[in-house]
């Protein structure tokens, strides 16, 4: 068991999200990685207990992330989007950082969640527009698939 002394939890606002098509957007936001392990199941005919056999398929659920809409400098996701509307092929990085004492930005470690072979299933530009709410912000959002992911 890990002692609390011994844990360095990150915070929320502690990664770098970043597409390989899209090097200069800061996304803020990120779904997760979450995937889903089917196997199949039997009966041992003696116990009547339903158990679970090795092998089966394994799904990735899409991956969502999004950021504040900006006009001035989301073009370059509007160019994205148009570029790869017919399936081409991604790939995305999520970075644990850390800012040193001058607020230098570091990579946290020597890894990066690596997400491969992403293809966009949906986007959602200018979303949340609300012109009598002005605490609120503007949304752009993309998900997509990807084929594996890897912390290296």
């Amino acid at each position: 068991m890990a002692i609390l002394s011994t844990i360095n939890p990150v915070a929320n606002s502690d990664f770098t999200i970043t597409l390989t098509a899209l090097p200069n957007i800061y996304w803020t936001t990120f779904s997760g990685i979450k995937t889903t392990y089917k196997r199949p199941t039997y009966n041992d005919g003696l116990s009547q207990v339903e158990r679970t056999a090795g092998g089966g398929t394994k799904a990735n659920a899409n991956i969502t992330i999004s950021k504040p809409y900006d006009p001035e400098s989301d073009d370059a996701i509007n160019s994205f989007l148009a570029d790869h509307e017919e399936g081409d092929v991604f790939d995305m990085s999520i970075t644990p950082i850390k800012r040193s004492s001058t607020g230098e930005v570091q990579g946290r470690g020597t890894k990066s969640w690596k997400m491969t072979g992403c293809r966009v299933a949906s986007s959602e530009l200018m979303s949340s527009i609300d012109t009598g709410d002005g605490s609120k912000t503007v949304v752009t959002t993309l998900e997509f698939s990807y084929e594996s992911a890897t912390f290296a």
